[in-house]
């Protein structure tokens, strides 16, 4: 809203310094008429261009979120013109400061746009808010973008800035904080060519790989600039991904295959839900048919594929897939009239979508990436639906004491319900967090696959982890882990996964009950017991895994405990850079075993998986495994040994793991995403810190971030605003330097040359 009436407005416009001496300008006026704050997808007069009142919402209604480049369009209208009148203007940002959380803030900016921007007086709404240069924009960068905001806008005919003509105030709320947090599981491939006639030996991507891929997933979902990126280490494959789906809309039998290993990782690493896994596969392994498969809680992708990785990691948070040709698994993604036909869903986006970083206006008639009609953006539908997300670690820029939530403030290898790590110790906390209500329990965990009623048991594994898996359905079926006697120690239900087929055109039928089906259950770890075991017709209290059984309980598998444990001998650990070696010996009673490798930096409490392999249980072993992915300081580490009933463990002598340089990638502007002319070059580094544990706030006050274009310097922070190059190809690269080396990370981008959107 304007800071006086209107007629005040108008008189200001028209008369400028003084009507006496300007009687022509009498009935002439020039306004903001409003102004839309978006970071991906908002809201602004809806009613414009959504038929159906149900779809309508509030102007600037879509939450911001802290820590986000925030792009602030004002739309301008004028009266009484024979031909629009040019302006400019500049936007002051301002925030109240406070004892324990944000500081005040008080900049000035100026407009985006060069040399002016028409006020006129109809304008037709789809080109006004499809088209940048028809609105005055300004940037707010992500480090002012946080906090209870002040808004004031001025503007001034082109030629004369001494005559402002209008102000206009706008108060935003930008306290919502989510971050985003991929936990890779990287994977190696050692196997058939696409063609079957040959074999292909591929190397495992990297954290880099993993952090630059999320480009578009951090442009495009609700969360902060500065993401968080962690490795539950390395798993080797060697099955081809080109089955044909088992089902309508489902996944390949390789898929369940693949996602079954993927979820033991996930056990093993605590079973954590403060975060998204992602198995990471390296460019080149042979995929078909089905182009991905998503399970609860894990899911999957190739390295530089930025839209599936987004479509993927959408699944990991819980989202369905958009329409295509059919209602699509969600039956609530609403039909966009009059982009759709009435009652007929399309997965459109249903609201204009913004890259600040590209300069690219999305159109409400473009599908969303989470369905596979095409789309490179996430519709108003699904924005919304990521909204308070769990994964995405919510929380608020006022809640005092804590101070602003950056990622090394946060140490991704300790469990969330052990400690949180902060600088400046528990002064900054929260003195109450509910994380701390969940606990890691010692757990026997029971995956494989369900298909009918067959179950085939693909893995055993004795654990400390989260108990609880949010999202997946019973199955009818429950775990019993069997005492001396024959009565069940502790029982658990056998839970569903459900799964999302990718590019195989999947339907209502994905993870349909008909087809393989992922399970798990994670029975509560009671003592050795004589014997595990699947029964039909029982069930489970969960919270205390007592069971209850009727008459017409049925067993469908069961177990017998092997003639004796397996006996694991020391473990001897060494790190030397980026590559580190685990030796042992063991012996087991059946001779095939699998082994799996976990790192602590907090003398136990927190284990994360690192490395995995199967053996034959007799003599020595070894794993060597990828360290580039660890931080310096002491760790631990432990060797599990599995034989598919027990599970045996022997821990490290401490092991120094060297602080190195960090690791880093720009992911901000995407490298695939031309930038639109006029647009401002909105940089974002995700740095990975490698350097000593305990040191990482004096690490991060001691990091020089040096932004280069061509060679010439532009910018300096992990997240800066620049001037936008000449149209063309350059080179944009980012130099990180701390005390324990130097590191860059460079990408090429692409300037237009005209302000036409690429077909």
């Amino acid at each position: 809203m304007g800071t006086g009436p209107w007629w005040q407005d108008v008189l200001d416009g028209a008369f400028g310094g003084g009507w006496q001496h300007n009687v022509p300008k009498l009935f002439r006026s020039v306004r903001i008429d409003g102004v839309e704050a978006t970071q991906a997808v908002q809201a602004w007069r809806s009613a414009r261009h959504l038929s159906d009142p149900l779809d309508v919402v509030a102007d600037n209604d879509v939450p911001l979120i802290a820590y986000k480049p925030l792009m602030v369009r004002a739309y301008l209208r004028s009266f009484g013109y024979t031909s629009p009148p040019g302006m400019r203007g500049r936007m002051r940002v301002r925030r109240q400061g406070s004892l324990f959380g944000l500081p005040a803030l008080d900049v000035t900016l100026d407009q985006l746009n060069a040399p002016s921007v028409p006020a006129r007086e109809n304008p037709d709404y789809a080109a006004e808010r499809g088209t940048l240069a028809a609105t005055l924009n300004f940037l707010i960068s992500a480090e002012h973008a946080a906090g209870a905001l002040e808004l004031e806008l001025t503007i001034w005919e082109a030629g004369t800035p001494d005559v402002v003509v209008h102000s206009y105030t706008q108060a935003l709320d930008v306290t919502l904080t989510q971050r985003l947090h991929v936990r890779g599981v990287f994977m190696d491939y050692n196997g058939p060519d696409q063609a079957g006639t040959g074999t292909l030996d591929l190397a495992a991507p990297t954290l880099a790989d993993l952090a630059a891929t999320s480009d578009a997933t951090i442009a495009s979902m609700p969360v902060a600039a500065d993401a968080i990126f962690s490795s539950a280490g390395t798993l080797s494959w060697s099955t081809p991904l080109t089955g044909v789906a088992t089902s309508p809309g489902g996944c390949s039998a390789e898929w369940y295959a693949l996602n079954a290993a993927l979820a033991e990782v996930k056990t093993e690493d605590g079973n954590r839900d403060d975060l998204v896994y992602m198995g990471f596969l390296p460019v080149g392994v042979p995929i078909a048919n089905v182009g991905g498969c998503a399970s609860h809680g894990v899911t999957s992708a190739s390295n530089g594929e930025d839209i599936t990785m987004a479509h993927e990691i959408g699944h990991g948070l819980g989202l369905g897939h958009a329409p295509c040709g059919d209602n699509g698994p969600d039956g609530d993604y609403p039909a966009y009239e009059p982009h759709d036909p009435s009652g007929s869903p399309g997965g459109r986006l249903g609201e204009y979508g913004l890259d600040p970083a590209a300069g690219d206006v999305k159109l409400p008639g473009e599908r969303d990436y989470m369905g596979y009609c095409g789309g490179d953006w996430l519709s108003l539908y699904h924005y919304r639906k990521l909204i308070g997300v769990h994964a995405l670690q919510p929380g608020s820029t006022n809640a005092a004491p804590e101070l602003p939530h950056v990622p090394e403030w946060v140490d991704p290898w300790v469990w969330p319900w052990e400690e949180l790590i902060d600088p400046l110790g528990p002064f900054v906390r929260r003195p109450f967090d509910p994380r701390r209500l969940r606990r890691a329990e010692p757990l026997v965990s029971v995956i494989g696959l369900l298909e009918d009623d067959h179950l085939s048991v693909l893995s055993v594994s004795r654990v400390r982890a989260l108990p609880t898996l949010p999202g997946a359905r019973r199955t009818g079926l429950v775990g019993h882990l069997i005492g001396s006697d024959r009565a069940p120690l502790a029982s658990a239900p056998l839970m569903t996964l459900p799964a999302h087929g990718c590019g195989g055109g999947c339907g209502s039928g994905c993870g349909g009950p008909d087809g393989p089906r992922i399970v798990q259950a994670l029975i509560p770890d009671r003592g050795e017991g004589t014997a595990l075991s699947i029964t039909r017709g029982a069930w489970a209290d969960d919270r205390r895994g007592d069971v209850a059984e009727d008459r017409t309980s049925k067993t469908v598998w069961e177990r017998s405990a092997p003639a004796a444990r397996p006996v694991v001998g020391d473990l001897e650990v060494a790190v030397d850079g980026d590559r580190g070696e685990a030796r042992w010996t063991s012996r087991a009673a059946d001779g095939d075993v699998r082994f799996s490798l976990c790192v602590s930096y907090d003398q136990g409490r927190s284990w994360n998986a690192l490395a995995r392999k199967s053996g034959c249980g007799r003599g020595e072993d070894r794993i060597t495994f990828d360290a580039s992915a660890l931080p310096g300081g002491e760790a631990s580490f432990e060797l599990r040994v599995h034989d598919g009933f027990h599970s045996v463990s022997t821990v490290s002598r401490p092991v120094r793991v060297p602080p190195r340089a960090p690791i880093v990638a720009i992911t901000s502007p995407r490298q695939r995403a031309p930038l639109a002319p006029g647009a401002p070059l909105v940089l974002a580094a995700q740095i990975i810190d490698r350097g000593e544990r305990g040191r990482r706030a004096a690490g991060r006050s001691a990091e020089r971030v040096t932004w280069l274009l061509d060679g010439e310097r532009v910018a300096q922070g992990r997240q800066a605003v620049a001037k936008q190059p000449h149209p063309g190809e350059h080179r944009l690269s980012v130099e990180v330097e701390t005390a324990y080396g130097r590191a860059e990370s460079a990408i090429r981008i692409l300037v237009r040359g005209d302000d036409v959107r690429p077909a």
